[in-house]
């Protein structure tokens, strides 16, 4: 007897009577997608840890259209489709304007999206009816184009339209002015569904074209410099990123870490810098303050600060003052030096797991000052494991696997 464990997406729709038989355990599977035979036969194995059940009837030809990414479906995709189908996204998935009700009824089983659903208002009900959404579902005007994406409103940008445009961004970027006759035969209307960014003298030749102005969420950046940039990304920031620019208003689309030296003319180089949030010490601080927008979220963090977003394991001897942010799992080794580790380590910011021996979980504890995690004693762990009875594993550790 054997179990099935650690795997993304299991489809036992069509398993055979004999290899249901040595299953006695289904574990740890983000989607489980089933049918009326296979639940009879696999009636007596444990499930445990399963994300989403997804069961299609024996009695049915469902087409399973599976996507890791962003995947965009018109009319043509959907008449291209012989059965019914099923959607399961992992990421990105958004219907056109230019789908039929009808059509949509006819051809649409269920959709599984792991991300954002993205659709006109229309279909919303439709889709919503057959929808499991783990994540956002953004709808847009009917009578509108949906431009995904961060776009930069440019005369390159508007030369590709078609005259009277009525469009949907998420996210829209002006920072350079544009040509005002191009921009009135190209746009008749904008609907701004996430954030729109927008140089300060350009606001009010702009705002004309974009409904409901006043109430969407926008970042009105002072047009203060001569030169004007936007980076799409969070950044480091050091020496040699700034050199490049000359009194520069700055706007990153992310968050801001920054290793500058103590002598250095931030503001030279940077007249402004618009970001969601940064991370620095003190000294850091005091070079930059006078050049921040005034909304940016400070997190103020003292020594060298190593951010962990995968695994991490903490062993040796720690030299240099450190502040650690985990946001993965971090593993206190038994050879960690811990008298390096009382003195350095500043601080602990936890928001994943912290694995400690039992004889060091007492001094870890005192270093986390801010736990939205969990910490826990690797003795523990070991104890579970030898507990847990030894069980045969069938198959284990795939991204996909069809039974």
């Amino acid at each position: 007897m054997a179990k099935v464990e650690n795997i993304g997406l299991l489809d036992v729709r069509e398993i055979s009577e004999e290899i249901a038989e040595k299953i006695t355990a289904i574990e740890n599977v983000g989607m489980l997608i089933e049918s009326d035979k296979s639940q009879a036969l696999l009636r007596n194995a444990r499930r445990a840890n399963i994300g989403i059940t997804l069961k299609i009837p024996s009695d049915k030809n469902i087409d399973l259209l599976m996507q890791n990414g962003s995947l965009g479906v018109d009319r043509e995709f959907l008449e291209g489709i012989e059965n019914q189908a099923g959607f399961i996204v992992n990421g990105e998935l958004f219907f056109k304007n230019d789908i039929d009700i009808n059509l949509l009824k006819e051809k649409l089983f269920t959709v599984l999206v792991n991300g954002e659903l993205i659709c006109p208002r229309r279909l919303s009900g439709a889709i919503q009816s057959k929808a499991n959404i783990n994540g956002a579902l953004t709808v847009y005007s009917s009578n509108y184009n949906f431009i995904d994406g961060k776009i930069k409103l440019n005369n390159r940008f508007l030369k590709s339209l078609r005259k009277d445009s009525k469009l949907t961004f998420k996210k829209l970027i002006v920072l350079e002015p544009v040509d005002p006759i191009l921009l009135e035969e190209k746009i008749s209307n904008i609907e701004i569904l996430g954030k729109l960014v927008i140089l300060e003298n350009l606001e009010e030749e702009i705002s004309q074209y974009i409904d409901n102005y006043y109430s969407v969420n926008k970042v009105i950046i002072p047009s203060i410099g001569e030169e004007v940039h936007y980076i799409d990304k969070g950044v480091s920031i050091d020496n040699n990123f700034i050199s490049k620019y000359d009194e520069a208003v700055l706007y990153v689309d992310g968050k801001v870490k920054f290793e500058l030296d103590e002598n250095t003319d931030f503001g030279k180089h940077i007249k402004l810098l618009v970001c969601n949030k940064i991370t620095c010490n003190k000294k850091t601080y005091d070079l930059i303050k006078s050049n921040l927008a005034e909304d940016v979220n400070v997190e103020i963090l003292e020594g060298k600060i190593v951010e962990n977003t995968g695994h991490m394991v903490l062993s040796g001897i720690i030299k240099e003052k450190t502040t650690i942010k985990n946001m993965g799992k971090l593993d206190i080794d038994e050879n960690l030096d811990m008298d390096s580790f009382v003195e350095n380590v500043l601080e602990i910011r936890n928001y994943g797991l912290i694995s400690v021996p039992e004889d060091k979980l007492t001094i870890v504890k005192e270093k986390v000052k801010e736990n939205n995690g969990a910490i826990s004693s690797s003795k523990e762990k070991k104890e579970k494991d030898t507990e847990m009875p030894k069980e045969e594993v069938l198959y284990a550790n795939m991204g996909e696997l069809k039974l």
